[in-house]
């Protein structure tokens, strides 16, 4: 593989991990103003397991594009 493409493919990596960042702290804002409101706060097995899944999916697709 040639450093151009290698480059390429860490682009694609960095450009779906920043998403899921942007997404976990939306999700965390999110969780904290239903707590806020007095609702209750997403289960923390769940959430880290809805990231997980959000994370493949980005690198899934950014790898799709390729």
């Amino acid at each position: 593989m040639d450093a151009r493409k290698l480059d390429y493919y860490h682009r694609l990596e960095q450009q779906a991990r920043i998403r899921f960042e942007v997404d976990q702290l939306n999700d965390a804002i999110k969780g904290m103003r239903e707590i806020r409101a007095g609702q209750p706060g997403m289960d923390p097995q769940k959430a880290k397991a809805r990231g997980q899944q959000r994370l493949d999916a980005a690198i899934a697709a950014h790898k799709a594009r390729a």
